[in-house]
């Protein structure tokens, strides 16, 4: 996106917001008024932190920063790498984990340096997300970075849905039981993953499908159910409507969990758990197989005797 043409379309959302060039710069420690004017004036362009800045302050995405219409075009071959990337599911697999590093050396090698800036976000959120599963905690930076942006957020697009997969990796099951997990922050967040469905391209259903997993994950931890229904109704949507069933075995162990846990249906729980242990063999996942045979072990020792 031409300079000139970024800067005016900067200045027009900030006085669309109401916004002063100091009060859009604050404290100055990120954008002072100076850079501001340069940015808005063509003479500069935006580092990729000046815009997570912009985006956060403005409370749009960066697509609607830069504008959708200068997203086009990208080679298909890096469309190809970046979802296979999203798409591909490590499980703790080493082997799947150097393939997926491979690739994304190659997008760097040959696509980063000429990519749009949301575009190089992207890169930059699916690197941090493969360093997460290889121990290096770099992916909470970028997910602060972000968390006020996305409070503000009625609905989600393809980046905020990468941003918010490394939240839910950080949710820990001790931490939701013990009452340190921010439950506001996760309602908000909640509501907008509940109100994306409708906006996210159907070929990345399958991401929003996969964090939305979290709602009632995390309901079930805290015994507290507020968006729960309403997510086990969107999950079973998107899967109606992709035709992806892949994850129906983790939907209805956490439907069990619920019964469980809520309904004390000991009956129920076990028809969804014998469900699922057909589908995951139907599949073939093994491993899968031998999670749900655990969990429900433990679920029904757990449970059932309080």
């Amino acid at each position: 996106m031409p300079n000139q043409e970024f800067g005016q379309r900067l200045k027009e959302l900030r006085k669309a917001k109401g916004l002063t060039k100091e009060a859009l710069c604050g404290d100055e420690s990120k954008l002072s008024v100076r850079q501001l004017t340069r940015l808005e004036s063509g003479q500069s362009q935006p580092t990729l932190r000046t815009l997570e800045y912009l985006t956060e302050c403005l409370g749009i995405s960066l697509t609607e920063l830069i504008g959708r219409e200068h997203m086009n075009h990208l080679p298909s071959e890096y469309q190809k790498l970046k979802y296979q990337i999203i798409r591909t599911p490590i499980y703790g697999s080493q082997e799947v984990l150097a393939e997926l590093e491979n690739q994304l050396d190659a997008v760097f090698d040959n696509y980063y340096d000429n990519l749009p800036s949301e575009e190089q976000l992207t890169i930059d959120i699916l690197q941090s997300y493969l360093y997460e599963n290889d121990g290096k905690p770099f992916g909470k930076e970028i997910f602060d970075r972000n968390k006020r942006r996305l409070r503000q957020k009625k609905f989600y697009d393809i980046n905020d849905l990468l941003i918010l997969r490394l939240y839910q990796m950080y949710i820990d099951e001790k931490e939701v039981v013990s009452g340190k997990f921010d439950m506001d922050l996760f309602d908000d967040l909640a509501i907008g993953l509940l109100n994306s469905k409708d906006h996210i391209p159907s070929n990345y259903a399958f991401l929003l499908r996969d964090i939305l997993i979290m709602v009632p994950t995390v309901e079930i931890f805290r015994c507290r159910f507020v968006h729960i229904h309403k997510a086990f109704q969107c999950l079973k949507e998107i899967m109606t409507s992709t035709q992806d069933y892949q994850k129906e075995p983790i939907v209805k162990m956490l439907e069990w969990k619920y019964s469980l846990v809520k309904e004390k249906d000991v009956d129920k729980a076990r028809k969804l758990y014998e469900d699922a242990l057909t589908l995951a063999k139907l599949f073939q996942n093994d491993n899968l197989v031998l999670q749900l045979q655990y969990e429900w072990e433990k679920n029904l020792e757990e449970y059932t005797y309080k």
